[in-house]
């Protein structure tokens, strides 16, 4: 009987301590202010934002999930490699990436993020994995400004 209840109580105690792991990290949201260096108007930037998500991530059908030209948001979901732990491989971050739009500024957040193990396993994002997510997220944030800022141009030279 004494065995049983010593089990029990193990039982519950590494329960518990599972529970504590996932419920700390269960919201993370990341945002970005950016002012643009050059002059552009909100439906400039709204109709450029709406290219690149189409051409970074794929079909504009099936990455955005929300876009109001009223609002000038955009809502959009993709995938970012991660770093992965332990035995795994080709592990990704699932976010959807939600861009504001106001004359010469633009606010990226990234909402509603996971961690996808390779086996397809979905987590919250645990804190040893924030530092990996955070490069990613600013990694892509860089890209996305240089395109608006640029006009998806990246060698001025080209004479073709």
């Amino acid at each position: 009987m004494k065995e049983i209840l010593i089990l029990l109580s193990l039982l519950l105690f590494f329960a518990s301590c599972v529970s504590i792991l996932t419920v700390e990290n269960t919201k993370v949201e990341n945002q970005q202010i950016i002012k643009l260096k050059i002059n552009m108007n909100k439906n400039e930037i709204f109709e450029k934002t709406k290219i690149w998500f189409t051409t970074n991530f794929g079909n504009t059908n099936t990455i955005i999930e929300y876009e109001n030209k009223n609002e000038s948001r955009i809502i959009g979901s993709t995938n970012l490699k991660a770093k992965c732990l332990g035995i795994y491989s080709d592990c990704k971050y699932q976010v959807s990436m939600k861009v504001d739009v106001k004359n010469r500024r633009i606010r990226v957040s990234f909402i509603d993020v996971y961690f996808i193990y390779s086996n397809g396993e979905r987590t919250f994002l645990q804190n040893q994995m924030y530092d990996d997510y955070k490069k990613a997220t600013d990694n892509l944030v860089s890209l996305f400004i240089y395109y608006i800022e640029n006009g998806g141009i990246i060698n001025n030279n080209d004479d073709w």
